[in-house]
């Protein structure tokens, strides 16, 4: 039972007079209800230091607390949405974030209330009827073993609905979250800090264009593609930089494969279905010959469309084949992958060290430096990097990432080695004993 002279609510969720439905909080009850005379925490939460959660393809953004994680984006066939980074809440074993965002079909506040009264699952009420960004909105609690309370926000293009899950975030952060919700085409009004101006995407032919983003998310999270002037993608990427610095955006990527053109003397980027775009390793046709060939305009997405080179004695580039095309490759992944024809001539930012002690070093030289430059060891055409657990205690190589080394054989324990493969005398201990011994003169 709920102390401090609560009461339980009535068989039709009702609660006496000089009392307020506080929601459940027992399972077996259908909600407790508490004396109005007991004063709320009224003190505000500061949002000034908060992070911001923004989506442009639903025109919707929302601050959450600076702590969070950020929110994860869900779409499938039954859920679209996401779930906020909040602390995880154990429910029935279950450890998750309770409260979460879900974007439906548009209705009225009229039509979801006569839902809910016809709904077969026991709802308590409509509590609160307001608005939210000049929106209708409503906030109501069905019954179970786990309250669950929504909010839902009524617009003319789909309904937003916070489930905030046992009631967990309810008071004064939920009301706080919710408070700084905002619908996007209200504040791009008032908010020019992003507005392109139109001298930045002239151009007079294709090499003048290049490709961006529109705003603060690009499309690896969740935005989309444009295409400016390349003279001015300095100063631009500086805007978004400065405009964005508070901004969280959605861990979803929505990229196109397309390419940056001259239109009308507008920079455009021009989407090509992923039908249409060229796979790895097959030719794409450079900037003067699209539309123009039996090959595709752009290369699917990850790839570029590169030219072959081989690299002689000299470590010069050398043209490797008179075509005008160019193949795709996986170029700005990270890997040099020689097989697709990646190499220091085409793709220096995967095939060249970015290391500063191997700067420019290429193939062989290169992993030999970066290999001892991270503290790995080399070892005549093979590199044994620095293992993340060197040093810790251990009894069995089993614990350890390489070998358990102790001091001799009487060793009992020892300590994690630094690499996979040791190059000086060392015991390795098996089970708390030292099972064998290696590079030792015994």
């Amino acid at each position: 039972m709920r102390e401090n002279n609560y009461k339980e609510a009535d068989e039709n969720h009702k609660c006496s007079d000089g009392f307020k439905a506080d929601g459940l909080r027992c399972e077996g009850s259908l909600s407790w209800c508490k004396p109005i005379e007991e004063k709320e925490d009224e003190k505000g939460v500061n949002t000034s230091n908060w992070q911001t959660y923004r989506n442009e393809e639903f025109g919707f953004e929302v601050k959450y607390p600076k702590d969070w994680d950020n929110p994860l984006w869900q779409e499938n066939e039954y859920v679209k949405g996401i779930t906020f980074g909040c602390p995880t809440f154990d429910f029935e074993g279950d450890e998750y974030c309770p409260l979460s965002l879900r974007i439906f079909e548009a209705k009225t506040k009229n039509e979801a209330i006569k839902n809910i009264n016809e709904d077969s699952i026991p709802i308590i009420p409509i509590i609160k009827e307001f608005t939210v960004d000049t929106r209708e909105a409503i906030t109501y609690h069905d019954a179970g073993i786990c309250l669950e309370a929504y909010t839902e926000i009524f617009d003319s293009k789909m309904t937003i609905s916070f489930m905030d899950r046992c009631s967990t975030y309810e008071g004064k952060i939920f009301n706080q979250i919710l408070s700084t919700f905002k619908f996007i085409d209200q504040e791009k009004t008032t908010d020019k800090s992003l507005v392109l101006p139109t001298a930045w995407t002239a151009c007079e032919e294709n090499s003048d264009c290049i490709e961006t983003q529109p705003d603060c998310c690009g499309c690896s999270g969740g935005g989309t593609q444009i295409a400016i002037n390349k003279e001015f993608i300095d100063p631009w990427e500086i805007k978004i930089k400065n405009a964005c610095r508070d901004i969280g955006c959605i861990t979803v990527y929505t990229c196109k494969p397309g390419y940056p053109a001259c239109v009308n003397n507008v920079c455009e980027y021009v989407e090509v279905s992923d039908e249409d775009c060229a796979k790895e390793g097959e030719f794409v046709n450079p900037e003067n010959l699209r539309g123009k060939t039996q090959y595709a305009d752009a290369c699917c997405i990850g790839l570029k469309g590169l030219r072959l080179y081989r690299v002689d004695e000299k470590g010069d580039c050398e043209d490797l084949i008179g075509t005008p095309y160019l193949t795709c490759m996986p170029c700005g992944n990270g890997a040099c992958d020689i097989d697709t024809g990646e190499n220091m001539c085409n793709c220096p930012e995967d095939c060249l060290s970015q290391i500063p002690e191997c700067k420019g070093l290429y193939r062989e030289e290169r992993e030999e430096c970066e290999c001892v430059a991270l503290d790995g060891w080399w070892n005549i055409d093979r590199c044994y990097p620095l293992t993340t657990d060197s040093g810790k205690s251990c009894t069995d190589s089993g614990e350890c990432e390489g070998q358990c080394l102790g001091d001799g054989w009487e060793s009992t324990s020892g300590k994690c080695g630094k690499w996979a493969v040791e190059k000086s005398c060392h015991y390795v201990l098996l089970d708390g004993k030292v099972n064998f011994a290696s590079g030792c003169n015994e």
